[in-house]
């Protein structure tokens, strides 16, 4: 007996020690919007691509039923091209709630997501939508996670307003990188995109 509970103390401190890291989905994300510059009076388009690094749990998320909802931690990492300079930029998304649905008779999952996040126009809000599939994201067995999100937006800014489209597609390199060689760590997933982008020459703005 004594033994025993000696090992459930040393466990105890072990799982104490170690790191507690989640899980990560990575993302491309483009971003495309067609409005007005009310300063300049004149219409104006909005582009931007990156990534959408997003931490979740994924016990939480396999245990999800049709209806329930999750409020999830997202950075985005947008880069692009002015002229002759390449920049990239960091921000961390306001809001990205996830809503998973089961659709049709044959229950097929589906997630429905929400976000708000501020570019360098003004805050994105976006309902985005898209099915869910079985994925090997470089963990012990795949997961039923969203394959690709696809939706409307609103931008608005001091000058800007407008509306456009967004979509978002499963980086299953990059997913199964942060999770096997990162321990799932979203703070290292975006420092390693960032050194990416530096590397081809985007500076940071």
């Amino acid at each position: 007996m004594k033994t025993l509970a000696k090992l459930v103390m040393v466990l105890a401190v072990l799982a104490l020690c170690l790191p507690a890291y989640g899980d990560v989905l990575v993302y491309k994300i483009s971003i495309k919007a067609s409005g007005f510059d009310i300063n300049a009076g004149e219409a104006g388009k909005v582009k931007a691509r990156g990534y959408l690094v997003v931490d979740f749990d994924l016990t939480v998320l396999a245990d999800m039923q049709s209806g329930d909802s999750e409020e999830l931690d997202a950075e985005l990492v947008l880069y692009g091209k002015e002229g002759g300079y390449k920049w990239r930029k960091t921000v961390v998304v306001d809001t990205f709630d996830i809503t998973f649905v089961e659709v049709g008779n044959r229950s097929k999952p589906h997630t429905v997501a929400e976000m708000e996040v501020d570019v360098r126009e003004g805050t994105v809000v976006a309902i985005l939508a898209g099915p869910d599939k079985s994925t090997d994201i470089g963990l012990s067995r795949k997961y039923y996670v969203p394959a690709g999100l696809k939706g409307s937006a609103l931008v608005s800014g001091d000058s800007y307003m407008g509306s456009g489209k967004i979509s978002v597609k499963l980086d299953s390199t990059a997913t199964k990188d942060a999770n096997l060689y990162l321990g799932g760590d979203s703070d290292d997933t975006v420092e390693g995109l960032e050194d990416y982008l530096q590397d081809k020459g985007h500076e940071p703005i």
